[in-house]
């Protein structure tokens, strides 16, 4: 006779987890019985509730059983069609040979929370390393709806935010997302709308934001607080945690600042991915070059910070929540490269937080949620805070690989539990 902690594993083994489609968009329904096992089903453009079941001690290719009541016919490879052409659906009392369900989940489209995302042409995403993807697909999980919102569909009028938005299905490769027809809506409809833009941080990222001021809804990360948080710059507020940093367009201010601290990194405020960032060394022949270039002949700023020969090590990315930590990654960089990012071909590793790290996350990661930067990515060197990554914080595919931890699953759940 079998346990009871037993049978709870064994029901844990069986559940299912469901994914609901968008109204006409292919959707995986993944359920989860000793082994994941994925099918893509098709839908017809008009659906009501429905109802999903998975059977037990079935082979895997008889799993499926969709009961619900379409307005339309619908298509499903795994659903058996009756004489007169429409669906037949099986009786949800029992399985086949009278086995009863494992479970049963009853949704309808009204009951899904819809969630906007302002993010980049999906087209330029890469699929397999992007984490507003990894949110989509967890969120996707967990029963929320997406619709995607490209800069140029973004907009308010008298008074309000607006945005010509993209149905999105979450799908298996090659095509990973696709987009439904354009539909226009008021920021109001949404549950809440996630601020995933990349940087650079110009003036349409700066009037993207004034019109996602005007949202009734949560805006992660807030508005008012991205402009105010300048992802290089904001280290300014934490002396204490990090190195020696000097914000100025003063040509001789930076070259100062190198022969003080021997070398220095200097880095545009406004870009992402390791662009522009170069190694300053006292002597250098090309060390005013490089200072011209990076402020524009001391026209534009610059964030310079001491140089911390720790990096060769790596560069740690610790994801926050709602200012806990979610996840870390460390990226070390190719040989002889300055730089750590991913995008610049650093290497992913497994870590784990020192004691000074834990505590400069527990001391930085509340105050800048009390901002409303609720999702932020801190950048660490040698146990210093380098960067705040506040547009669109990213690690998070690398963290759930090397570790087998979902921090995009962990930030949806909550985010939905609110």
């Amino acid at each position: 006779m079998p346990t009871a902690s037993r049978r709870a594993r064994e029901a844990a083994r069986r559940s299912i987890t469901v994914v609901l489609p968008t109204p006409g968009l292919p959707y995986n329904w993944i359920a989860t019985v000793d082994a994941a096992v994925r099918r893509s089903l098709t839908f017809p453009a008009a659906v009501r509730g429905f109802v999903f079941i998975a059977y037990s001690s079935i082979p895997s290719a008889q799993l499926y059983h969709f009961c619900g009541s379409p307005v339309a016919a619908g298509r499903s490879p795994l659903c058996r069609r009756s004489r007169s052409g429409g669906p037949r659906w099986p009786p949800f009392s029992s399985g086949p040979s009278g086995r009863a369900p494992v479970g049963v989940v009853r949704w309808s489209m009204a009951s899904r929370p819809l969630i906007g995302v302002v993010m980049d042409p999906p087209s330029t995403l890469h699929y397999e390393k992007d984490s507003t993807y990894a949110l989509m697909e967890q969120g996707t999980l967990l029963g929320a709806r997406f619709e995607v919102i490209t800069l140029d569909g973004l907009y308010g009028r008298a008074g309000h935010g607006r945005a010509l938005a993209h149905p999105v299905a979450v799908v298996e490769p090659p095509a990973h997302l696709r987009l439904g027809e354009a539909v226009e809506r008021p920021l109001s409809d949404y549950a809440c709308v996630l601020m995933r833009k990349d940087p650079p941080f110009d003036l349409d990222y700066l009037c993207a934001t004034y019109c996602l001021s005007l949202a009734p809804c949560p805006v992660i990360n807030d508005p008012g607080a991205l402009r105010d948080a300048n992802e290089k710059m904001v280290t300014l507020r934490f002396p204490e945690w990090s190195p020696e940093t000097l914000a100025t367009a003063a040509m001789a201010r930076i070259l100062a600042f190198v022969e003080e601290f021997g070398a220095a990194v200097i880095k545009p405020p406004d870009a992402m991915g390791g662009r522009g960032v170069f190694l300053l060394r006292p002597g250098d022949p090309n060390l005013r070059g490089l200072v011209e270039e990076a402020t524009g002949h001391g026209r534009h700023y610059a964030v310079v910070q001491r140089y911390l020969p720790e990096v060769v090590a790596g560069d740690k990315r610790v994801l926050l929540w709602d200012g806990e930590v979610v996840g870390a990654v460390n990226r070390l960089p190719p040989p002889g490269e300055l730089r750590a990012n991913l995008a610049a071909g650093a290497w992913p590793q497994a870590t784990e937080l020192s004691a000074r790290e834990t505590a400069l996350c527990a001391d930085v990661g509340p105050r800048l949620a009390a901002e409303g930067l609720r999702l932020v990515g801190l950048d660490l060197i040698g146990e210093h805070l380098t960067e705040v990554n506040v547009t669109s914080p990213t690690g998070m595919r690398e963290v759930e690989r090397l570790t087998g931890i979902s921090p995009a699953r962990q930030i949806m759940k909550r985010l939905l539990a609110e």
